[in-house]
């Protein structure tokens, strides 16, 4: 009853009784699993527009996986600038970035956002992922041999 109340409330004075943050995000999720990636865009995108302090670097990642999809690489690219801009450069920013260059075969831009999410990494599994994505760019467009040394280093 109290949950329908709640709906009509929020339907009837927007301004005074907004949708709380986690169900905008429980929302952007399913239309990511749905595959509708346009309305996913906006709905990301309006999170992000609330303006909270704190805004999580998952809710940016999302977004860039997001545009990957589309294959929006300059949307990609000023996503991460406006992450950074907020303090929410993290690892899954980059290497989001970094796999949705990799999609259209643009190796050097790949290579660059995946040593940026190596160098952000602050957890040692977070570490070995970043400069395992760094290895694979490696070895697909850049120095095979180069790859090989941080594939070693990784195992050893």
């Amino acid at each position: 009853m109290f949950g329908i109340w709640s709906r009509v409330r929020r339907r009837l004075w927007p301004e005074k009784y907004p949708v709380p943050l986690d169900d905008k995000i429980i929302a952007a999720q399913n239309l990511m699993r749905e595959g509708d990636w346009a309305q996913a865009i906006d709905a990301w995108k309006a999170i992000i527009a609330r303006g909270d302090e704190l805004m999580p670097a998952t809710v940016y990642a999302r977004l860039i996986e997001a545009y990957r999809q589309l294959g929006a690489l300059e949307d990609v690219e000023q996503t991460v600038a406006e992450a950074e801009a907020e303090g929410a450069g993290h690892i899954s920013i980059y290497a989001g970035a970094a796999q949705a260059f990799l999609k259209v075969d643009r190796g050097e831009k790949a290579l660059a956002f995946a040593r940026k999410a190596a160098s952000r990494a602050e957890s040692l599994d977070d570490k070995r992922e970043a400069l395992a994505l760094v290895a694979s760019v490696e070895s697909e467009y850049a120095d095979k041999a180069k790859a090989a040394e941080l594939l070693t280093g990784l195992v050893a």
